[in-house]
This record gives C-alpha cells, sequence and structure tokens, in this order.
C-alpha cells in the first residue's frame, strides 16, 4: 500500500500532458505549428507546471515518510492510505525537503556556471589541450555531484522531521561530519542507478512513439508514466531506506526513535 501514490503521479503527469499541445492532441508533431502551440501554452498555462510540480513533491513528501517510520520505527503498524496521510510530521519533512532543494539548486548553479567558464576558457585559449583531456567536457557534471555535498551534510533532519526526533541544524552538521561522501553516495548511487532503468524503459518499449513517428494515446501515455514512477518510487524508497539507516547510526537508537 505504500505505493499508492504511483497511481496518482502517473495521473498527473499525463493529465498535464493531456493539457498541453503535445502530440496526443496535435498532429504533425515536430511542425513549427505545434512548436508555436507549445510556445503560447507555456505563455499562458506555466502555473500548471508548479502546481503540479509541488502536488507531485508531496506525494513524494508523504511517501518518504511512510518509509523512514517503516524502517525507524518497525512496531508501528502501517496501515492502508498511511503514504497518502498528511499531518505535521508530512508538512514538517515537505518544508524541509523544499528549502534542501532550494539550497542544492544554489550551490549547483554557481559550481556548474564556474565549471561552464572554466571548460570555454580552455577550449577557447588553448584547443589541443582541451582535445587531449575530454573529460574535462565532464567538470559541469561533477559540479552538480559536488553540490550535493551541504545537502548531505543536512540530509538527517529529514527522517528526523519524519519520527519526531528534534535535530538543529548545528547538530546536524556536526553529525555527519567525516560522513559526507557516504551521504554523498546513498544519495546519488540509487538515483543514478532508477534513471538509467527509466532510461532503459525508454528504449526498451520504443518511448516516445512520437520518436519513430507514431502519435501515443493517452492510455499509453499513462501506462508509461506509471511504470516511470513505479521505478522512481522504488529508488526513492531504496535511498530513505539508507538514509534512515544513517539516521539511526548517527543520530539516535531504534528505542528512542520508536518512542517518539
Amino acid at each position: 500500500m505504500a505505493f499508492l501514490p504511483v497511481p496518482i503521479q502517473a495521473v498527473l503527469t499525463t493529465a498535464l500532458l493531456s493539457a498541453s499541445p503535445w502530440p496526443v492532441h496535435l498532429e504533425g508533431f515536430g511542425s513549427s505549428e505545434q512548436e508555436k502551440a507549445i510556445g503560447r501554452f507555456m505563455l499562458g498555462e506555466f502555473w500548471l507546471f508548479p502546481v503540479i510540480a509541488l502536488v507531485s513533491l508531496a506525494l513524494y513528501a508523504a511517501f518518504s515518510v511512510t518509509w523512514h517510520r517503516r524502517v525507524l520505527v518497525p512496531e508501528e503498524r502501517p496501515r492502508a492510505g498511511d503514504a497518502l496521510s498528511w499531518g505535521w510530521p508530512q508538512s514538517r519533512f515537505f518544508l524541509r525537503v523544499c528549502l534542501l532543494l532550494v539550497l542544492y539548486g544554489l550551490t549547483a548553479f554557481v559550481l556548474v556556471n564556474i565549471l561552464n567558464v572554466l571548460v570555454s576558457v580552455v577550449e577557447t585559449d588553448s584547443p589541443e589541450t582541451a582535445a587531449d583531456f575530454p573529460l574535462l567536457f565532464w567538470l559541469p557534471v561533477l559540479g552538480l555531484l559536488i553540490a550535493g555535498m551541504p545537502y548531505c551534510r543536512f540530509m538527517l533532519r529529514l527522517p528526523a522531521a519524519a519520527v519526531g526526533v528534534r535535530l538543529g541544524l548545528t547538530e546536524c552538521w556536526r553529525l555527519t561530519r567525516g560522513n559526507t561522501w557516504r551521504l554523498l553516495w546513498i544519495m546519488a548511487v540509487p538515483t543514478i542507478v532508477f534513471l538509467l532503468l527509466i532510461g532503459r524503459l525508454d528504449r526498451t518499449i520504443d518511448w516516445p512513439p512520437a520518436a519513430i513517428g507514431q502519435v501515443p494515446t493517452l492510455a499509453e501515455v499513462f501506462l508509461y508514466n506509471a511504470a516511470a514512477q513505479f521505478i522512481a518510487h522504488a529508488g526513492l524508497a531504496v535511498t530513505v531506506t539508507a538514509v534512515s539507516i544513517a539516521f539511526r547510526n548517527l543520530v539516535t537508537p531504534p528505542a528512542e526513535a520508536a518512542g517518539t
């Protein structure tokens, strides 16, 4: 029952696509007329994107809280619909996720732009050097990974919100000292693996059909989104489990978490 958000997420994504001038509705995929229609939609209905993104993030938050409690409070009997329930733990978790995403976004923006400038300078001033070091062009990707370090130092505040343990910023920073790289891999590896699996899903079913000259139906769009969301939630469950274990080892013994 923990995966109840999966069909809801699939419906949300499908609804957004069905409201847009995507190939579901517009013939001549890739034509200039479609590009103009998409442009008008983006300008006139742009509000749909942040609204659906926030609803989707709230569903991920509710799922994560349920899974954190499943790991940290094993004697608490899960109930049907827990992954869709909302209360103070979910609100606190949601707020902390938003703040961490802002922190990550700002850090990534600064780092990636600095590294892009560095790559551009090397490519312009010394194209031979750039050709000899093809890995140079992966520096911005490395910047995205490094930007996750501050995020990881505060990541344990998420399971703390789920189980009601007080954990301040200073205390969280202190507890995660010496574990930054471990926490970074906990966040990055499942994310990369399950994104690759979603990419594999694309290739397995020749998605999107428009890429091979077909127009997908809404049913096909929904089924694809449901499969992709299931993979995404499975990856999230793996990450949440690992973060919960790190929280239990670094912050509080199981008895304390269970008693909150």
